[in-house]
Parts: structure tokens; sequence; C-alpha cells
């Protein structure tokens, strides 16, 4: 097909599902589109290409294993679920916007639950042990250098977070700009406390990693 940044190779309508699927693409680069787009269900199947944006879909991702040796987007207005996205360059992120649960394998260690690019001055996001998402476990959370390793305890329809480690990169670098981690009570007032990262001066993607059960 030409090069279509609106194309793509799959479009689903209707809320269809395609389930127990293989794609498997060629890596030339002719088609800069997403290799599944539109609105429907990918359930239980595995996508090989080296061309192509990823996904962009209204619905959910279940179960889907996916390979690239170029970066990967992830545009999903749904749920995406108990899949893997490995993609050739391991220090460049993933493009990642998922509306509702994220649960993501992607090569980085654990299983990615949370990510949230904050790049103004003064930016907030906060994760909170309380989600319905979430599971009790151990969490690696990482923001502009800080490090910080949460536990989550959920029992009788209460959580709770406690902190494990934490490396302070202000303190390590001895620059006081950079972004901050923090462990505080819930300022929407849900059970358990709350995982905020503050940017500084310097910005990123901040991220939380369910790295064990």
């Amino acid at each position: 097909m030409p090069a279509n940044a609106r194309r793509g190779f799959v479009k689903l309508v209707g809320s269809a599902s395609l389930r127990d699927f293989r794609i498997h693409g060629y890596g030339d680069g002719d088609e800069a589109g997403p290799v599944v787009r539109g609105s429907g269900s990918l359930l239980g199947g595995t996508i090989v290409t080296g061309s192509g944006g990823g996904i962009e879909l209204q619905g959910d991702v279940v179960a889907v294993d996916y390979r690239s040796a170029n970066a990967i987007t992830l545009t999903v207005d749904g749920n995406v679920e108990r899949s893997s996205f490995q993609q050739g360059d391991l220090l460049q992120p993933m493009k990642i916007n998922v509306t509702g649960v994220l649960e993501v394998d992607d090569g980085r260690g654990g299983l990615l639950v949370y990510q949230t690019p904050l790049f103004g001055h003064g930016d907030v996001a906060q994760w909170s042990c309380g989600e319905a998402s979430v599971t009790a476990g151990l969490y690696f959370a990482e923001f502009a250098g800080d490090q910080m390793l949460v536990h989550c305890s959920l029992a009788g329809g209460r959580a709770a977070m406690s902190v494990s480690s934490y490396h302070n990169a202000a303190n390590l670098t001895g620059n006081a700009g950079v972004g901050k981690l923090s462990v505080a009570a819930s300022h929407t007032g849900t059970l358990g406390g709350e995982l905020r990262a503050t940017m500084m001066d310097t910005g990123g993607d901040f991220t939380v990693r369910r790295v064990a059960f």
C-alpha cells in the first residue's frame, strides 16, 4: 500500500473482535500507519512487524504478543491486559496512551501498570494503591532519576502503601532541580496512600511497574 499515516494494515469496525490471530508484516517502512486500528478488540494473538505505528484502537487488547525492531506506539481507548510489547531499542520508551487498565510486559522488568509524561514545571501525577485495577504486591516507580520501591497491601476492602526503598536523585547528584517521587495521603480520600511524581526542572515519563505479587 502507498505510504499514508492514516491507513494502516488491519481496520476493525463495528466493535469487531480479532481472536486467535497472527499478523506477520515486513519492515521496509512503506507504511507508517498503525498495524491495527479502528473500533474493536484484539484477543489472543501475535504481531511481528518492523513497519507500522503500532496499535490505535477503541476497544480492549488482551493476551497479545507484539514484536518489532522499531519503536511501538500504543494508543488504546480501553484496557490493555496480559500483553507483551517488545521493541528493538529498550532505551527508547514506548509511546503509550491507554485510558483503561494497563498491564504490559515491555522488556524493561516487571509489568508496566502506569505511565504518564510530565514535562511542565510543577506538573504532578499520582498513582494509588486503592485503585480498582491494582493488586497487592511490590511496585517499582521511576521518574526523572528518582526510584522508589513500594509495597501495596489489600485486605477487607482497605488498602495500604509502604515504602521499601527510595533512591533520591537530588541527593545522589546534588541537583535539587530534578523530578521528585513521594508518598502521601490520597488527596481524593480513597483508601491507601498515593505515590506522587512532581516535575521540577527535569521531565520524563512517570512509570509504575509491578515486580512481584
